[in-house]
Parts: structure tokens; sequence; C-alpha cells
């Protein structure tokens, strides 16, 4: 009588799996559609090797481990395809693009006082946390900063999407009176690079350099930005 207590409370009753159980049948499934913008934004935003875009799109999931193979492996493939695209578009990119001028406009400002970031966050709040450190970093080293310009992944989107760039920028004293003497050291910086910025003299309101088209080629190990 008692074996067949014990039956019927298993049948009735089943034990619940344990945490590490359930861990290893859930999986969490890949928004190929979403996965696949992702994925194109960090590719032809050309700041990363291809060899570490897998690491990052696994790092946007709650639970990376619970991802199926079969999904970690269209995410390698999908990485692989966007990337042999870019790579065969580069082939037949002038040998100086516009992101080549705006890197070389940065290293000038960079000299000459103006902190100057690319890709400085997914936020604002991001990009001016590094203009913060940065600002601290060169202080420490007897390096003045009197204003700075970044963009941010928004306003990478926003680039690759159409033929423009909105960049971010500002003075560290007497914002008001110093803010348009930043711009226009920005602006005579970036036309002697070949590069046309406007600004409406609101200084809320960000400067845009049109046209531009965004052509950044691809790290072969990786990118560091190097600043002053």
């Amino acid at each position: 009588m008692l074996e067949l207590i014990k039956l019927l409370l298993a049948r009735w009753f089943p034990p619940k799996p344990d945490e590490e159980t359930a861990h290893e049948v859930a999986t969490v499934a890949v928004d190929q559609a979403d996965a696949a913008a992702e994925i194109r934004r960090l590719v032809w935003s050309g700041f990363e090797a291809q060899d570490a875009i897998l690491d990052i799109v696994l790092e946007g999931y709650p639970q990376p481990s619970l991802l199926s193979q079969a999904d970690r492996q269209w995410l390698a493939e999908e990485i692989e395809r966007q990337f042999a695209l870019k790579l065969r578009e580069e082939a037949d990119w002038p040998p100086r693009t516009d992101w080549d001028r705006l890197d070389s406009a940065f290293v000038v400002l960079r000299a000459n006082g103006v902190i100057a970031l690319h890709d400085a966050g997914v936020t604002q709040a991001d990009a001016f946390a590094e203009v913060a450190a940065e600002y601290q970093m060169r202080k420490e080293v007897g390096v003045g900063s009197e204003g700075f310009v970044f963009y941010g992944d928004e306003d990478i989107t926003a680039a690759l999407a159409g033929d423009s760039l909105y960049l971010t920028f500002g003075a560290f004293q007497n914002r008001v009176q110093n803010t348009s003497v930043i711009a226009e050291e920005i602006i005579e910086t970036l036309a002697k690079k070949g590069l046309r910025a406007t600004w409406s003299g609101d200084i809320g309101k960000k400067m845009l350099i049109t046209p531009f088209e965004w052509q950044k080629r691809s790290p072969a190990i990786g990118f560091e930005d190097t600043v002053l």
C-alpha cells in the first residue's frame, strides 16, 4: 500500500526541476530581424573588428548562455556575411573618405585644446562621462582643454541611414560666451579638411556636417581612439 501511495503521489505531484536543470533546458530565442540590424550597425560603423562583434552582440542578451547553438551559429554567419559585403564595398571607396577627413580634423583639434572623441558612448550621458574622464586625464599631465566635440551611437546610426553627421560640442568655461568660439574653431578646422559644417548659433543645438557619407574602414584587430 505504501508503495502504491508513493507511486500515485509521484504521478500527481511530479518533482520540480532544480534551477540548474531548468537552465539547461531553457533557451532564449534570437529575434533575427533585430539582431541583423544591430550586427549591421556594428559592422558598418567600422569601429569593431570581425572577431569582436559576436561577443558584443552576445553581451546584449541577459543570459547569453541560454542561446541555442543554432542561434549562435546564425549570429556568427550573419556577422561573417555582413563583413564580407562591407569589405567588397570598401574596395570601391575613395582612398580618403569623409570619415578620414573627420579623423584628421579631430587630431588637429585635440592638439589645439579641444577634446575630440569618436563613437563616444551609447547615450549622451555616456559621452559626457568620457569627455569628463578625458578632461581629467589631460589635466593630470598638464594639457589644457578649452572645449569638446564628439558624436555618439545615435549620431552614427543616423549617419549610416542618411548623408550627414551631427556633432555635440561646447566650452568648459564661460559656456555662453565661449561656445561660439569653440564652434568657429571646429568649423574652420573641418573646412580645412574638406568638410562643411553649420551651426544655428543656439548653444543647445548640435553642429551638422553635410554632406557626409559614412565610410569607415574596419580594423583588422580592433579600434582604439588615440587622444592627447
